[in-house]
């Protein structure tokens, strides 16, 4: 779902910060986690910055996770932060700011464990000996 935001200046919009423990996302202490989106900003200015935010069992702020800023320039970009849980880690929010009046979108948002599958060689599909 395509969230639109009309900004009259800087600011930041969250998901699970004003009470972590009822509407943070659970998470994993000491696991890599990736948060991603689509975003478009204002033509003339503007940027936004995606981010975690890393809470401990009894709500208490730890830690926050940013990606670089992106200016989108009125065109669908990617934006993303990978970042690993601290140790004591319980709850995660998800933030992003924005840096001007404007009108601004995010869509596909997307928190999760990072999964990746490397190979140190490429692989051959083989036929079957009979």
């Amino acid at each position: 779902m395509i969230r639109k935001i009309v900004a009259s200046s800087s600011g930041v919009a969250s998901v699970g910060n004003t009470t972590p423990i009822e509407f943070g996302v659970p998470v994993t202490a000491d696991s890599e986690y990736t948060v991603s989106a689509k975003i478009k900003s204002p033509t003339s200015a503007g940027s936004m910055v995606l981010s975690t935010t890393w809470y401990a069992k009894n709500g208490v702020l730890i830690s926050t996770s940013s990606s670089s800023s992106v200016s989108a320039n009125n065109t669908w970009k990617d934006i993303s932060v990978t970042a690993t849980s601290p140790l004591t880690a319980k709850y995660a929010s998800v933030n992003v700011s924005y840096s001007a009046s404007g009108i601004y979108y995010l869509d596909m948002v997307n928190f999760g464990l990072s999964t990746a599958t490397t190979y140190d060689e490429a692989r051959e599909i083989g036929r079957a000996h009979v």
